[in-house]
């Protein structure tokens, strides 16, 4: 953070370069009193080169080490072979401006520019692309103003670029971070990912990521997307399902770990084992269940740690010979056994399901791989159900969709197994509005 109240504040950079970085659309820690007088070291900077990359882009170097980059619409991708025209001054580059109303950065477009320390882009840009700044390892700033477009970060765009020390503070549009996109950058303690639904694997490997919010729209944490980081207490959201493979490996200082029900799937060496503490949102009986079809492996990975959970059970018994079920306190119902659901009438006492009393406490339900099909009137007046969980086989194809017509709060449906061949024809014909598919094809 930079403040002065001084008379004169003597900058190292042009006139340019403090006009765009002191911008109001920006989002910077810098604030100097109105009443100072800016004193720019290069103050008479002159054009090295210039040249034209679009009909609508230009770009200006000058003798300073500024790059600008002016106009209009989408940046040209180039590869590492194919470079842009101001590629052969790399050397001298140290800040670069994007202005206009350019909406994206190219792929490759600073490649390996080991003396670049500021980027900045207007709230236009949407995507910076692949390794748009791949290798820049003096880079210090991303400059991101407020009401940033910015909605993707490419593969590898600011791999190995150990000097980056935050990105996107003020970005609340940011959707997807490609693969790789941080890998390597050692400096970086803060990423907002509020709004982000997509993580590429190993997007922030070997970061210092110490703090993070991430939105309920993602359905995964890829491999080693957070290896190495610095957390300190991690809370994962409803919606995630799948933990990949070295996600929090190595994540020495992580001391808890909150997982939500919908979690059906715990990758090798996922965690630590010896983290001290896990809350699971769910129940005993529930933790078993997904344990036992993963072949243990959430246990297994978590072997050290003290289980936390955060639910108790309500209500168990049968269904029938073959299907039993379970309610617990935080309002998950776990129907598991082999065959098919009977059927029942809420109208008269006795053929009412086992769990009626309850049935406007019904959020979440938890369907086996081994149930066929559902009985009639299984959810009748399950006003709050939120959400639905899968557990398809191959031994079926098909679910009754009869009684979630009516269940208006009904939004999102988690199918573990293959999109390909888990068939809901009957519940097209019954759509429910606004509900989302989310499919996790193994365990």
């Amino acid at each position: 953070m930079f403040k002065s109240l001084s008379r004169n504040v003597y900058y190292s950079g042009s006139p340019r370069e403090w006009d765009a970085m002191l911008s109001p659309d920006m989002t910077n820690d810098c604030w100097v009193d109105g009443l100072a007088t800016i004193i720019c070291e290069n103050e008479n900077a002159e054009t090295t080169a210039q040249g034209t990359i679009s009909s609508e882009i230009s770009w200006v170097l000058y003798n300073d080490g500024i790059l600008e980059i002016n106009g209009s619409g989408t940046m040209p991708d180039w590869t590492a072979e194919n470079r842009p025209d101001w590629d052969a001054y790399k050397n001298v580059v140290s800040n670069v401006i994007v202005s206009g109303n350019i909406t994206t950065v190219g792929d490759y477009a600073f490649y390996e520019y080991r003396n670049l320390k500021t980027l900045i882009i207007p709230k236009t840009v949407v995507e910076i692309g692949d390794y748009a700044a791949y290798g820049c390892n003096k880079l210090i700033l991303l400059g991101t103003p407020r009401e940033s477009a910015l909605s993707k970060i490419g593969a590898y765009a600011f791999c190995n670029c150990e000097s980056l020390r935050s990105c996107c503070s003020g970005v609340e549009n940011l959707e997807v971070i490609g693969e790789s996109a941080f890998f390597d950058c050692f400096a970086l303690e803060f990423v907002n990912l509020r709004g982000v639904n997509s993580l590429g694997r190993k997007s922030f490997c070997n970061a210092k990521i110490k703090t993070m919010e991430l939105n309920g729209e993602i359905d995964a944490i890829p491999e080693a997307t957070f290896f190495a980081c610095e957390l300190t207490n991690l809370t994962l959201p409803y919606g995630v399902m799948r933990i990949g493979e070295w996600a929090f490996s190595s994540c020495d200082d992580l001391l808890s770990v909150a997982i939500p029900v919908t979690v059906v799937s715990i990758g090798h060496n996922a965690f630590n084992p010896n983290v001290p503490d896990v809350y699971y949102s769910g129940s005993e009986e529930l933790w078993t269940f997904v344990d036992s079809v993963t072949d243990n492996q959430m246990s297994f990975v978590l072997r050290q740690s003290s289980i936390h959970f955060n639910a108790t059970i309500l209500s168990s018994g049968d269904c029938n010979e073959q299907v039993s079920y379970s309610l617990d306190s935080n309002g998950t119902l776990l129907i598991q056994g082999e065959g098919a659901c009977p059927d029942y009438d809420p109208r008269w006492y006795g053929t009412q399901t086992p769990w009626h009393s309850y049935s406007q406490d019904i959020k979440c339900v938890v369907i086996s791989d081994g149930i066929e099909s559902l009985g009639r009137n299984m959810f009748y007046n399950c006003v709050n159900l939120e959400s639905l969980i899968i557990y398809d086989s191959e031994e079926y194809s098909n679910l009754d969709w009869y009684d979630f017509g009516e269940q208006s709060n009904l939004h999102d449906i988690f199918i573990v197994g293959n999109e390909g061949t888990f068939v809901y024809s009957e519940w097209e014909s019954n759509p429910i509005p606004n509900v989302s598919y989310h499919f996790l094809s193994h365990y």
